[in-house]
């Protein structure tokens, strides 16, 4: 990975509240694709890995606790 992963999280970031529901994720990323949702994603590694093995797809991490 080209960036740090704390500055891809943070460049990467959507904050959800101000979102329309139901959330239009084609439009969230700007392209249509397979919707992937990883809940608990913790520092985020395995997501990233995930989303660059698999460039065609869509990528959301929720993550219900940050610790710093």
């Amino acid at each position: 990975m080209s960036l740090p992963l704390s500055e891809a999280i943070c460049k990467y970031w959507v904050p959800w509240q101000g979102l329309d529901w139901p959330i239009d994720w084609d439009a969230v990323f700007g392209r249509s694709g397979e919707l992937v949702v990883e809940i608990g994603f913790g520092n985020g590694q395995f997501l990233v890995d995930l989303a660059q093995q698999h460039p065609d797809r869509n990528f959301v991490g929720i993550e219900r606790a940050w610790s710093s």
